[in-house]
Parts: structure tokens; C-alpha cells; sequence
């Protein structure tokens, strides 16, 4: 009976049905200017914010890093976080998904992550690798492992590259480097 006299004043009365439906555009457009309010009186209180590097994907000790640039509130920034786009982004150490990058989590170009090892290999017959550059170490026709590159250079009149690897290959890779059987490759990123 209500809903019918309603329906029945709503239709003599177009302007009434409009008077409605901007008093409810009304409450929701101050609903919503509040919330922004409210965001805007939050990110204040945090006072200024700081571009910093963050890392968009999990990356293992060694391994290539993701970034991206974001701005926190300064007072959630640790004082040593890196601000410049790091050149060659290589992890020394195990980073998670968006981590704030600081030095300690990137390796520089000569930089071996922890529990590395770094073997010297002959560099007549490798590829030029420019440290930083991943490498791929073969011995008898299969991949021992992979590692990454930390200088390229001569001693003595001899070319060599020294190659930095996870831990795990070194006992294999010292073996077949002392037959004289390894072979050095550069893996394209």
C-alpha cells in the first residue's frame, strides 16, 4: 500500500523523483570528499616523503634485481636507502619483494655476493664479460652452473676472467677447472 502511494506521488511530481536522486548524489559526493580528506590528513601526518628503489621481485643472492621507484613517508625509510637507479643491479645478498633497496643489498661490479666463490679461468677462448655480466660455466658438454662475471683481464700476458659462482658449484667447478676442461659463456639478459 506504502510503496504504491509512493510510486503514485513520484509520478505526478517528476521533480520530486530528481529532488531524490540529487540529495543521494549529495551524501555520496560528501562521502567520498570525506574519505579523501581523511587520506590527505593522514599522509600529512606522516610529514614528507623520499624517492627510494624498491625491489619488485624476490631476487637470490646474485641474481638480477627488479626495481622500481616509489616515495615513502620519510620517518618509514631506513637513512642509507638508495635513491639513484643503480647502474647494474645485481643482489648481493637475498632481497624479498619489496624491500627499500640500501648498498648492502646490492653488489657492485666486483662485488661477490656472500658465500660466493671466485675462480680465475683462462680468458683466451671467453667470450669478453664485463663485470656484472652472467656467465654460464660448461665442462664436457653440459652446464656445470651459473655465475656472474667480476673482471676480465690479463696477467702476466694472459688473458683470464674471473667468474664469481654460488657456493654449491664450487667443489665441481674447481675439479673440472683443474683438468683444464671449462669453458666460460656469456648469458644474454
Amino acid at each position: 500500500m506504502l510503496v504504491s502511494r509512493l510510486r503514485l506521488a513520484l509520478a505526478r511530481r517528476p521533480w520530486l523523483h530528481w529532488l531524490i536522486a540529487t540529495a543521494c548524489g549529495a551524501v555520496l559526493w560528501w562521502q567520498v570528499a570525506a574519505a579523501q580528506a581523511g587520506l590527505h590528513r593522514a599522509t600529512a601526518a606522516w610529514g614528507s616523503t623520499r624517492a627510494v628503489w624498491v625491489a619488485t621481485e624476490s631476487a637470490p643472492a646474485g641474481g638480477p634485481l627488479t626495481l622500481a621507484e616509489r616515495r615513502y613517508p620519510t620517518a618509514m625509510v631506513p637513512a642509507d636507502a638508495v635513491q639513484a637507479a643503480p647502474t647494474t643491479p645485481v643482489a648481493a645478498r637475498a632481497v624479498v619483494a619489496g624491500a627499500v633497496l640500501v648498498p648492502a643489498d646490492l653488489a657492485g661490479l666486483r662485488t661477490v655476493p656472500a658465500g660466493w666463490a671466485v675462480f680465475a679461468l683462462p680468458g683466451a677462448d671467453a667470450p669478453e664479460l664485463r663485470p656484472g655480466d652472467p656467465a654460464g660455466l660448461y665442462a664436457d658438454g653440459q652446464q656445470l652452473c651459473e655465475g656472474r662475471a667480476t673482471e676480465h683481464g690479463t696477467d702476466n700476458g694472459t688473458d683470464r676472467v674471473e667468474v664469481a659462482v654460488p657456493a654449491t658449484c664450487a667443489p665441481l667447478l674447481s675439479d673440472r677447472l683443474a683438468n683444464g676442461r671449462v669453458v666460460a659463456s656469456r648469458i644474454s639478459e
